[in-house]
């Protein structure tokens, strides 16, 4: 008899990592959108160490899963590596380039996220054998972005291609984003995205709306309100604390913080790791680090990591390299 691979139970995953309401109180537009996998942050761990408060300060190739309009700012050409490690060995890679072409910016991007030997079941729900059973998601971009009035305003747009194959069993959708940063004085900027534009019944739709405050050269704290379609909106904030290239010669240093409104996953009891930091009891908060320098053998570089706790279920990892030249 044909495996069916049990689709719901994945669904299921995902959003009890992501934004989803109470157990006592399920929001009526839960599980009504497919692509959850677009929610996770993949291609932005600053993103994830700053509770996702990030579409204001958005910059370089990981602001094209965030906020188009971030690649703006980009003044160099730029290649960027990330690995997602999320939860239940579901992991995912993300690749991308960013491109100056005069006055602006051109990036593109690829990811993929997967699962092997996820539970697969019959029509009758007795488990199989699922050794050959695969979940594999994609997703790429091609966006563009300009800077306006002295990059006081940066418009960007994109064009999207997300695909779903979940054992053989392919779902593929064309979506699209579009984003703006305005930044009326040095010390605050004001970022807003539509990100998944289509049919929210195929690829949940996200809508962000966010600021950032810059406290001096060294504390920046942020904000924003997420609202994906198939659930109720989340507020995110952050705080990053930045030892400038200036003061340490080789390189920048970024210390982050942050708060995003996840439910309560429970207490971890398995992780030694999160029990001696005491987050075993953990699902809001977020950390992270950033460091840059521009004197790698001529070229810049970057340096991301992002650790999210998730409670019973463990905790998620980040990691992105990127080059300018």
């Amino acid at each position: 008899m044909k495996n069916i691979l049990n689709r719901g139970a994945l669904m299921l995953l995902l959003a009890a990592c992501l934004p989803a309401s109470s157990a006592f109180a399920i929001d009526d537009r839960a599980g009504t959108g497919a692509g959850s996998f677009m929610k996770l942050g993949l291609g932005s761990p600053t993103a994830l160490a700053l509770g996702r408060a990030y579409s204001a300060e958005a910059e370089g190739p990981s602001a094209l899963t965030w906020n188009p309009a971030g690649i703006a700012s980009s003044q160099q050409k730029e290649v960027y590596f990330s690995y997602l490690d999320w939860v239940q060995d579901y992991s995912g890679k993300y690749v991308a380039y960013t491109q100056p072409l005069g006055q602006a910016v051109i990036g593109i991007n690829f990811a993929y996220l997967g699962l092997n030997g996820f539970d697969s079941r019959d029509e009758n729900n007795i488990p199989q054998f699922s050794g050959d059973t695969e979940v594999r998601d994609t997703f790429a971009t091609l966006a563009l972005a300009r800077s306006f009035f002295d990059n006081v305003l940066s418009l960007g747009a994109g064009i999207k291609r997300v695909t779903e194959n979940n054992d053989g069993t392919e779902y593929s959708n064309v979506v699209f984003d579009i984003g703006g940063q305005f930044r009326p004085f040095e010390f605050l900027s004001i970022g807003a995205a539509m990100v998944n534009l289509g049919n929210k019944d195929e690829v949940v739709n996200i809508s962000r709306v966010g600021a950032s405050l810059h406290l001096g050269p060294f504390f920046t704290v942020m904000g924003e309100v997420e609202q994906p379609s198939d659930n109720r909106s989340r507020l995110g904030m952050g705080m990053q604390f930045t030892l400038p290239e200036d003061m340490l010669h080789v390189g920048s240093f970024n210390l982050r913080v942050g708060y995003y409104d996840y439910d309560d996953h429970g207490r971890n009891y398995d992780s030694d790791f999160l029990k001696r930091l005491g987050l075993d009891n953990a699902s809001k908060l977020s950390f992270g680090i950033g460091i840059y320098t521009s004197q790698l053998f001529g070229y810049g570089a970057r340096l991301e990591y992002a650790m999210v706790p998730f409670g019973t279920l463990g905790k998620v990892n980040q990691f992105a390299l990127g080059v300018q030249f």
